[in-house]
């Protein structure tokens, strides 16, 4: 697997949704009324081999509406820059124990997420 870790969650009860692993990947089903609306969380971790982590974002342009929220954390090795910044610098936050985090609602991605550091 290409993640460590990882759970999809509602929202609002914090119940598991049933995954199932599929090498590279993680599958999940939703099972919802036609036009109806409910807040999933997906997180994983993923260790990188590279000074760069991607994420495909703009696949949620199918989607007619835009996320409620969507939340970045990314976790770099002590003492690292950010070369490249997948969103607006000045839109970053640092967490307590150093990640950097990016939070937006109503939200709908222009590009792809793409980080770089050295």
């Amino acid at each position: 697997m290409i993640y460590e870790d990882a759970s999809v969650t509602w929202e609002d009860s914090g119940e598991a949704l049933m995954t199932k692993n599929m090498d590279p990947g993680l599958w999940f089903g939703l099972d919802l009324p036609a036009r109806s609306m409910k807040l999933v969380k997906i997180s994983y971790k993923q260790k990188l081999k590279a000074k760069r982590a991607m994420y495909v974002l703009l696949t949620a342009l199918d989607w007619p509406i835009p996320l409620a929220y969507a939340s970045y954390e990314v976790i770099l090795p002590e003492g690292s820059t950010i070369t490249r910044y997948p969103f607006a610098k000045d839109d970053l936050s640092l967490s307590e124990a150093g990640s950097v985090i990016w939070e937006y609602y109503d939200y709908r991605p222009t590009e792809d997420f793409l980080i770089e550091w050295e």
